[in-house]
């Protein structure tokens, strides 16, 4: 396979997650913000510094809830707003399209296409909310077609490493935030405690709330920050993220699980092991902060190897 279509089906991949991730991540915080109003109107407001500072960076301007949830999900500027990302996956699948299913094309196409009419509409919040479960429910029809479609050959896997690639980075960046999330002290200075609505609404940016509970897990930090690293079964936890890049990595090498051809499947497989052999209760007293932030670094120098050594 030529570098230029491998580059092309892993970010394809990697931008449909983050449109994706950014729906979902918007959907809950607008209804957590408006669970937070009869708590402490300051803790919802927080809600949104927190989405700014995951989608549009620490130098994005500060803006009422109602500007930032526009400009996330719609602003045609912000490079990394959602209409941006799914964008950038229609540009990256469009010159790759002998390459993927024509359905896939055909809807990915028609949601950018609904995303361009969008933002140029009236703003309507409801029609916005709208917009976001079509985004998340097309970025699931999409794997559905991959999955069901594709042969298991080099195309499939490439696209496999892009969404697992985004989702392992991703995840560990909406857990740290979400650890340290400003609203649990706001709410604490007016004497609430909102650590279970906090936790609900930490799963349910994962789309694991319903998963968490049927474990018959008890909803505590703990618990939760281990469904979410830890638990290889689930299929957005960060440990099953870097499973199933290194399944598709020894594939594309053609190289046992147990051997290693290149750095990428090394360092691949050192982070595997480290999560398998982890407990939750080592990672909080050593902090968690601190190693959501290192293991942050290295799920992204993977990233780079996995750059290197298929499209230098």
């Amino acid at each position: 396979m030529l570098s230029r279509v491998a580059n092309s089906l892993f970010w394809q991949a990697r931008y449909l997650e983050r449109g994706e991730t950014t729906a979902r991540f918007l959907a809950v915080t607008h209804g957590y913000a408006q669970e937070l109003r009869s708590v402490s109107h300051a803790a919802g407001d927080r809600c949104w510094g927190v989405a700014r500072q995951l989608f549009a960076g620490a130098e994005a301007p500060e803006e009422d809830g109602r500007a930032t949830f526009r400009r996330l999900a719609l602003d045609r500027e912000l490079g990394t707003s959602m209409l941006a990302s799914i964008a950038l996956a229609r540009e990256n699948a469009r010159g790759i399209r002998d390459a993927i299913p024509s359905e896939m094309w055909e809807e990915l196409n028609v949601l950018y296409l609904l995303l361009l009419e969008s933002a140029d509409a009236p703003p309507s919040e409801a029609g916005e909310l709208s917009l976001l479960e079509r985004v998340k429910a097309v970025g699931q029809s999409l794997q559905g077609l991959r999955d069901s479609t594709m042969v298991r050959a080099d195309e499939w896997h490439f696209l496999r490493l892009g969404q697992f690639q985004e989702r392992a980075s991703i995840s560990l960046r909406i857990l740290d935030e979400m650890v340290s999330h400003p609203a649990l002290w706001e709410a604490a200075e007016v004497g609430q405690s909102i650590d279970t609505l906090h936790l609900a609404a930490t799963l349910r940016a994962f789309t694991a709330f319903e998963a968490f509970s049927r474990a018959g897990h008890s909803l505590t930090l703990e618990r939760a920050a281990e469904f979410l690293l830890l638990d290889g079964r689930f299929p957005r936890s960060v440990e099953f993220g870097i499973q199933e890049l290194a399944s598709s990595l020894h594939v594309l090498s053609g190289t046992p699980q147990d051997i290693f051809s290149n750095d990428a499947e090394q360092l691949c497989g050192r982070l595997l092991a480290e999560l398998r052999f982890a407990s939750i209760e080592e990672i909080i007293s050593q902090g968690l902060h601190e190693y959501l932030l290192r293991l942050l670094g290295r799920v992204e120098q993977l990233a780079g190897m996995i750059g290197q050594l298929y499209f230098p």
